[in-house]
This record gives C-alpha cells, sequence and structure tokens, in this order.
C-alpha cells in the first residue's frame, strides 16, 4: 500500500510520554498505544488492568486481569467436588475422580460408573421395573374409571352426530322448489329461489309493468337534466280518484292505454319542455281527450 503524502508536515509533541514526532494531521498522541493508555488514565473503571481477588475456598488474595472466584485449580476442582455430593461424603482420596453410587449411596470405583457392584445395579432396576408397572396399573385403572364415567355421555354424543349428518344430508338431497307468481307453475332451483318461471312470465307480472310506467317519463326528464323522482302513473290516478282534473269525468283503469276520449293519463301540469319537474307536485291524472287538448301549455 502507497505511503499518504501530506502537503503540510507539523512537528508536535505527545500528550502522553512527551515525545516529539511529526504528523500531517494535528494529532494530540503520538502513537494509538499513548492514545489508549490515556484514555484508560482518564477512565479508570473501563481499564483492563490487573485487580485484586479473595479465593471463594481458601481465603487467600490474589490478583488477575478478569474476574475469578478462585486462586487455583486445586481449590476450584474441591468446592465443585463437594457441591456435587452436597458436602455430606468424606474427601475422597488425592489425584482420583470417583462418582456415587444410585443404589447404596457409596463411591464408586470411577467418576462415570453409576453403581458400586453389580448386585447394587440389579436392584435398582428391580425396584424401578416395580415403580413402572405401578405406576402404568393406575393409568390403566384411570382410564377404565374415566370410559365408565363417559360411557352414557359418548353414546348421546354419537347418537347426535349421526341425526346432524342426517339431516345435512336430506338438506343436500332434498328438492328445492318454489312457485311461479303469474302462471303457479312449480320451479326447480339450485342455490337461489326464483320468482318466475320464464321470461314470458316475468314480462306479464306487475313488477315489470310497473317499472315500465316508471321509466318512460323518468328517462325524459333525465334526457333534459331535469329533477325526477320515480312515480307510478297508477298511484298517481289512485291520489286523483280516477277523475280527470280539467273536466271533471271518470277515467276508468280498464281504458288505460286505449285510444278511447276517457281514458286516463299522466300529465306533467308545467310540461318537462319548458322546465317543469317530474315530480309528484307537477304530474295529475287528465282525460285523453284533454290531454290532447293541453298539448305543450301549462296549467
Amino acid at each position: 500500500m502507497a505511503k499518504r503524502i501530506y502537503r503540510h508536515v507539523h512537528t508536535l509533541t505527545c500528550e502522553f510520554c512527551g515525545k516529539t514526532f511529526q504528523s500531517g494531521r494535528k494529532n494530540r498522541f503520538c502513537s494509538r498505544r499513548c492514545q489508549m493508555r490515556a484514555n484508560n488514565k482518564k477512565h479508570p473503571t473501563k481499564r483492563l488492568g490487573v485487580r485484586t481477588f479473595v479465593c471463594d475456598r481458601c481465603g487467600k488474595s490474589f490478583e488477575a486481569k478478569h474476574k475469578r472466584r478462585f486462586c487455583c485449580i486445586q481449590c476450584r476442582l474441591k468446592t465443585y467436588e463437594e457441591k456435587q455430593r452436597g458436602g455430606l461424603l468424606p474427601q475422597p482420596i488425592k489425584h482420583a475422580r470417583r462418582g456415587i453410587c444410585l443404589q447404596c449411596g457409596k463411591l464408586t470405583g470411577t467418576r462415570w460408573t453409576k453403581f458400586c457392584s453389580r448386585e447394587c445395579a440389579f436392584e435398582y432396576d428391580r425396584i424401578e421395573s416395580e415403580y413402572l408397572r405401578h405406576e402404568r396399573e393406575m393409568l390403566r385403572a384411570i382410564q377404565a374409571f374415566k370410559k365408565a364415567a363417559l360411557k352414557p355421555v359418548e353414546r348421546l354424543l354419537r347418537v347426535m352426530r349421526k341425526v346432524r349428518n342426517l339431516k345435512r344430508r336430506e338438506e343436500k338431497t332434498r328438492k328445492r322448489v318454489a312457485v311461479c307468481q303469474v302462471c303457479g307453475r312449480e320451479i326447480r332451483y339450485q342455490t337461489c329461489p326464483r320468482k318466475y318461471c320464464s321470461k314470458e312470465c316475468l314480462r306479464k307480472s306487475e313488477m315489470f309493468k310497473r317499472g315500465r310506467r316508471m321509466c318512460k317519463a323518468k328517462r325524459r326528464a333525465r334526457q333534459r337534466a331535469l329533477p325526477y323522482q320515480s312515480i307510478d302513473p297508477i298511484e298517481v290516478f289512485e291520489r286523483d280518484g280516477w277523475l280527470c282534473k280539467s273536466c271533471g269525468i271518470p277515467t276508468p283503469r280498464e281504458k288505460r292505454g286505449t285510444c278511447e276520449p276517457d281514458a286516463p293519463e299522466l300529465d306533467h301540469i308545467k310540461p318537462l319542455s319548458k322546465g317543469g319537474h317530474h315530480v309528484w307536485q307537477n304530474v295529475q291524472c287528465l282525460c285523453r281527450q284533454c290531454n290532447q287538448l293541453k298539448g305543450d301549455s301549462e296549467g
């Protein structure tokens, strides 16, 4: 790596060791080591120096860089061995690691041996097998008691499940039938019920006729960008008593849609061509003859 060349070289003095050095920057210290020592002196809690500790076993004071509980390996091994044996067993022979027998509690030959003899191992296995057998018998007794107590409840739940499944099957296989509102014919459907069996019955229905009556004048008002309401001419005629508002003669309902002089017709008091609105206050019942005489005039 090429050495960096500075334009100006400064002669400086290290603040920690007092040594004179040259640098292209105005550094405070001559090296990284002096900088770390100065920081450790400024912040002694962060300094990783030698500290004094007290051994937990023998009470001897010793020095170390990191935190330690024991002064030597012998103190640490003795403490861990006593802790493992609970502090109740005699001290082991020097340089010997021994275990504890799981059956009689005596010291074993080596650290990794669980029993001191074959007799202790056989006795331990026999006691463990008896305990496991007794535990299995208790579990079987508890399960048998639960089965005897829950038998009636299980039978009832099984019956309820069967009834529920039968109802579901009936709903799936049941024929869904509706009746046409015009001709009275039966209609079979899968998901959504239908009111009419065909398009012919739909055109003959009162709902279809009412929609056609309402849409004609509403469409004319929408084309002229005038306010409008959904108005059924039959309701207007019933409001006016099936009488002509101009001459007062009766207009029978049977003649609606014919060319007779007394046939009822819907009229706008102020015509739509002159800015009249298609609202309830601007409509009235007139006979065909008066409606033709009125024409496009107001009144």
